[in-house]
């Protein structure tokens, strides 16, 4: 079944063989199964029709490099940036990431699912199709795969292409030295994640 979307402000788009932006005034789009065959003034085609409503029409953005996996907020930490307080004063104080691991493991995989949830849901509103989500704010065995498993039944829950990034590395959690934590890392997390299939990328903070 074809689809022709019409009444749309602009669509713009990438061309590249002149490596630069094109874009379109007045024009409709012809789509059949869910390819766009077709770009001009017109299309007498007897199809769905779907009204854009002035919008501009793009390509899907790619969010890169997100954190949307937590529990809270540290938004008080702003403010203390704002007086001048330096990162280091702040994790001194019991902010950063240490913060966001103690409310992060203290929640149950649907607490976290829930508040994750919430926190991409956006991302598709504001045109976002294809998203990088890192774990890192759990940073032991169970947090990080419980992490990973929510970014999991997330991207099999929406229209949104989730890449998942397990960020293990992101910080030392306050129970261990340097080089325990790494051979945990290592020697446990890396392998029981690789094992379950739960993340295509391994990134590391330092």
């Amino acid at each position: 079944v074809k689809t022709k979307i019409i009444n749309i402000r602009k669509i713009i788009t990438w061309n590249p063989e002149l490596n630069s932006l094109d874009v379109f005034l007045n024009k409709e789009i012809l789509v059949e199964n869910n390819i766009i065959i077709g770009i001009k003034d017109s299309f007498n085609e007897n199809c769905n029709v779907v009204d854009a409503e002035e919008c501009i029409l793009t390509p899907g953005f790619i969010d890169s490099h997100t954190h949307p996996i937590f529990i809270g907020n540290r938004s008080n930490e702003f403010q203390m940036r704002l007086n001048g307080n330096s990162y280091e004063d702040i994790k001194n104080a019991g902010g950063g990431i240490l913060s966001s691991i103690k409310s992060l493991r203290n929640a149950s995989i649907d607490q976290l699912y829930e508040y994750s949830l919430n926190n991409i849901k956006p991302f598709i509103n504001y045109g976002t199709t294809t998203l990088e989500a890192k774990s890192g704010y759990g940073l032991s065995v169970k947090d990080e795969i419980k992490s990973l498993q929510v970014i999991k039944k997330i991207n099999d829950e929406l229209s949104i292409d989730i890449i998942p990034t397990f960020l293990g590395a992101h910080a030392v959690p306050e129970e261990y030295k340097t080089d325990d934590y790494v051979n945990i890392i290592c020697k446990e997390m890396i392998p029981q994640i690789a094992e379950e299939k739960l993340a295509i990328f391994c990134d590391v903070f330092c």
